[in-house]
């Protein structure tokens, strides 16, 4: 079971991870092994305060690679003469 401070951290973890990645994207993220962080963001996060700050940071990172992927609006796609 956890304590009240973990599943405060808990909480902030997945709400950041959600409004970053969306609900599928923080799954993923906060559940598998980060090389970076050398656990499970989520289970860093619960751990101390320090690794909910670590798991953010993390999360920030992953968010501006998953922005930079997104097309940019007005974009042509290929072959398309407008």
């Amino acid at each position: 079971m956890l304590s009240r401070d973990e599943r405060a951290r808990q909480s902030e973890a997945v709400k950041a991870a959600t409004n970053a990645l969306g609900g599928n994207g923080a799954r993923a993220f906060l559940n598998a092994y980060h090389v970076g962080l050398r656990a499970r963001p989520l289970d860093l996060a619960i751990a101390s305060a320090a690794g909910l700050v670590a798991t953010e940071e993390a999360l920030r990172v992953a968010q501006r690679g998953f922005e930079a992927s997104l097309p940019v609006s007005g974009d042509k796609e290929d072959g398309d003469d407008g």
